[in-house]
Protein backbone atom coordinates (compact mmCIF):
# COMPACT_ATOMS: atom_id res chain seq x y z
CA UNK A 1 0.00 0.00 0.00
CA UNK A 2 1.37 3.39 -1.02
CA UNK A 3 1.91 5.77 1.87
CA UNK A 4 0.41 9.23 1.29
CA UNK A 5 2.40 12.09 2.76
CA UNK A 6 0.68 14.82 4.73
CA UNK A 7 1.60 17.47 2.16
CA UNK A 8 1.73 15.34 -0.95
CA UNK A 9 1.88 18.23 -3.42
CA UNK A 10 4.50 20.44 -1.70
CA UNK A 11 7.51 19.45 -3.81
CA UNK A 12 5.50 19.82 -7.05
CA UNK A 13 4.31 23.28 -6.01
CA UNK A 14 7.84 24.43 -5.13
CA UNK A 15 9.22 23.06 -8.41
CA UNK A 16 6.41 24.80 -10.34
CA UNK A 17 7.11 28.09 -8.54
CA UNK A 18 10.85 27.83 -9.21
CA UNK A 19 10.39 27.24 -12.92
CA UNK A 20 7.55 29.70 -13.48
CA UNK A 21 7.66 32.55 -10.98
CA UNK A 22 11.16 33.60 -10.09
CA UNK A 23 14.83 33.49 -10.88
CA UNK A 24 17.17 31.38 -8.80
CA UNK A 25 20.80 31.97 -7.93
CA UNK A 26 23.49 30.03 -6.17
CA UNK A 27 23.97 31.26 -2.64
CA UNK A 28 26.52 30.14 -0.05
CA UNK A 29 24.86 27.99 2.64
CA UNK A 30 27.65 28.02 5.20
CA UNK A 31 28.20 24.28 4.90
CA UNK A 32 31.40 22.69 3.60
CA UNK A 33 30.03 21.91 0.16
CA UNK A 34 28.54 25.30 0.38
CA UNK A 35 25.98 26.32 -2.27
CA UNK A 36 22.24 25.94 -2.80
CA UNK A 37 19.82 27.27 -5.42
CA UNK A 38 17.56 29.85 -3.79
CA UNK A 39 14.80 32.06 -5.22
CA UNK A 40 15.60 35.75 -5.46
CA UNK A 41 13.76 38.82 -6.55
CA UNK A 42 15.11 40.87 -9.42
CA UNK A 43 15.73 44.43 -8.19
CA UNK A 44 12.92 45.80 -10.36
CA UNK A 45 10.39 43.47 -8.62
CA UNK A 46 11.64 43.90 -5.07
CA UNK A 47 9.28 45.55 -2.59
CA UNK A 48 10.19 47.69 0.40
CA UNK A 49 9.18 46.61 3.91
CA UNK A 50 6.26 49.09 3.91
CA UNK A 51 5.13 47.91 0.47
CA UNK A 52 5.15 44.27 1.68
CA UNK A 53 2.76 45.10 4.53
CA UNK A 54 0.53 47.15 2.21
CA UNK A 55 0.37 44.34 -0.38
CA UNK A 56 -0.53 41.74 2.27
CA UNK A 57 -3.29 43.98 3.61
CA UNK A 58 -4.66 44.55 0.08
CA UNK A 59 -4.57 40.80 -0.65
CA UNK A 60 -6.38 39.85 2.56
CA UNK A 61 -9.00 42.60 2.16
CA UNK A 62 -9.60 41.64 -1.49
CA UNK A 63 -9.85 37.93 -0.68
CA UNK A 64 -12.34 38.33 2.16
CA UNK A 65 -14.46 40.82 0.20
CA UNK A 66 -14.46 38.72 -2.99
CA UNK A 67 -15.05 35.37 -1.29
CA UNK A 68 -17.09 35.86 1.85
CA UNK A 69 -18.58 39.32 1.41
CA UNK A 70 -17.45 40.15 4.89
CA UNK A 71 -15.70 42.92 6.64
CA UNK A 72 -12.05 42.51 7.45
CA UNK A 73 -10.99 43.29 10.97
CA UNK A 74 -7.43 44.33 11.80
CA UNK A 75 -6.88 40.94 13.47
CA UNK A 76 -7.45 39.23 10.09
CA UNK A 77 -4.43 40.99 8.58
CA UNK A 78 -1.10 39.39 9.46
CA UNK A 79 1.90 41.51 10.33
CA UNK A 80 4.85 41.16 7.96
CA UNK A 81 8.21 40.80 9.69
CA UNK A 82 11.57 40.29 8.08
CA UNK A 83 13.49 37.10 8.69
CA UNK A 84 17.19 37.88 9.06
CA UNK A 85 18.23 34.25 9.57
CA UNK A 86 17.55 31.26 7.39
CA UNK A 87 16.50 31.16 3.76
CA UNK A 88 12.77 30.57 4.18
CA UNK A 89 9.70 32.75 4.21
CA UNK A 90 6.69 31.37 6.06
CA UNK A 91 3.37 32.03 7.73
CA UNK A 92 2.96 31.67 11.50
CA UNK A 93 -0.85 31.54 11.81
CA UNK A 94 -0.97 31.46 15.62
CA UNK A 95 0.84 34.77 15.85
CA UNK A 96 -0.65 36.18 12.61
CA UNK A 97 2.85 36.77 11.23
CA UNK A 98 4.30 36.38 7.77
CA UNK A 99 8.07 36.13 8.05
CA UNK A 100 9.78 37.16 4.84
CA UNK A 101 13.41 36.51 3.92
CA UNK A 102 15.32 39.50 2.50
CA UNK A 103 15.45 37.84 -0.97
CA UNK A 104 11.71 37.13 -0.96
CA UNK A 105 10.29 40.64 -0.76
CA UNK A 106 7.97 40.28 -3.78
CA UNK A 107 4.31 39.78 -4.66
CA UNK A 108 4.79 36.07 -5.52
CA UNK A 109 6.04 35.07 -2.07
CA UNK A 110 3.45 37.24 -0.33
CA UNK A 111 0.67 35.66 -2.45
CA UNK A 112 1.97 32.20 -1.49
CA UNK A 113 1.84 33.04 2.22
CA UNK A 114 -1.56 34.76 2.03
CA UNK A 115 -2.93 31.69 0.18
CA UNK A 116 -1.78 29.61 3.17
CA UNK A 117 -3.53 32.05 5.50
CA UNK A 118 -6.89 31.93 3.73
CA UNK A 119 -6.90 28.14 3.27
CA UNK A 120 -5.70 27.27 6.78
CA UNK A 121 -8.00 24.63 8.21
CA UNK A 122 -9.89 24.05 4.95
CA UNK A 123 -7.28 22.24 2.88
CA UNK A 124 -7.51 18.51 2.28
CA UNK A 125 -4.24 16.78 1.36
CA UNK A 126 -1.82 19.14 3.05
CA UNK A 127 -0.93 22.79 3.08
CA UNK A 128 -0.16 22.90 -0.66
CA UNK A 129 -3.29 21.16 -1.91
CA UNK A 130 -5.64 22.07 -4.72
CA UNK A 131 -7.59 24.72 -2.77
CA UNK A 132 -4.33 26.44 -1.75
CA UNK A 133 -3.27 26.47 -5.42
CA UNK A 134 -6.62 27.93 -6.56
CA UNK A 135 -6.31 30.80 -4.09
CA UNK A 136 -2.62 31.26 -4.90
CA UNK A 137 -3.44 31.55 -8.60
CA UNK A 138 -6.31 33.97 -7.90
CA UNK A 139 -3.91 36.19 -5.92
CA UNK A 140 -1.21 36.01 -8.62
CA UNK A 141 -3.69 37.02 -11.32
CA UNK A 142 -5.07 39.88 -9.26
CA UNK A 143 -1.87 41.28 -7.70
CA UNK A 144 1.00 40.15 -9.93
CA UNK A 145 -1.02 40.67 -13.12
CA UNK A 146 -0.20 37.18 -14.39
CA UNK A 147 -2.32 35.45 -17.03
CA UNK A 148 -4.86 32.96 -15.63
CA UNK A 149 -4.77 30.62 -18.63
CA UNK A 150 -0.96 30.51 -18.65
CA UNK A 151 -0.86 29.75 -14.92
CA UNK A 152 -3.46 27.00 -15.26
CA UNK A 153 -1.65 25.51 -18.26
CA UNK A 154 1.71 25.52 -16.49
CA UNK A 155 0.28 23.91 -13.33
CA UNK A 156 -1.37 21.23 -15.45
CA UNK A 157 1.92 20.52 -17.24
CA UNK A 158 3.68 20.31 -13.85
CA UNK A 159 0.95 17.95 -12.59
CA UNK A 160 0.05 20.33 -9.77
CA UNK A 161 -3.58 19.88 -8.74
CA UNK A 162 -5.71 23.02 -8.72
CA UNK A 163 -9.29 23.19 -7.45
CA UNK A 164 -11.68 24.29 -10.19
CA UNK A 165 -12.63 27.94 -9.89
CA UNK A 166 -16.33 27.29 -9.35
CA UNK A 167 -15.83 24.48 -6.83
CA UNK A 168 -13.52 26.29 -4.41
CA UNK A 169 -15.11 26.12 -0.94
CA UNK A 170 -15.59 29.51 0.62
CA UNK A 171 -13.34 30.25 3.59
CA UNK A 172 -14.94 29.57 6.97
CA UNK A 173 -17.63 27.49 5.25
CA UNK A 174 -16.18 24.31 3.78
CA UNK A 175 -19.61 23.04 2.70
CA UNK A 176 -20.52 25.84 0.31
CA UNK A 177 -19.12 26.17 -3.19
CA UNK A 178 -19.04 29.02 -5.64
CA UNK A 179 -21.11 27.92 -8.59
CA UNK A 180 -21.10 29.51 -12.03
CA UNK A 181 -23.99 31.89 -12.63
CA UNK A 182 -25.40 29.50 -15.26
CA UNK A 183 -25.81 26.71 -12.67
Amino acid sequence: MKKISRDSQKSKVYAWESSNLWDTVLEKTGKKKGYKWVPVTKPEFRLTECQCQDVVEQMVRWFYTANINGLVSPKDIPKVVFNKRGLASYLNPREQLIKVHRNHMNVYILAHEVAHLVTAGYEVGGAHGSLFMRHFIELLVRFAKLNLKELETSTKEARVKVCLLYTSPRPRDGLLCRMPSSA
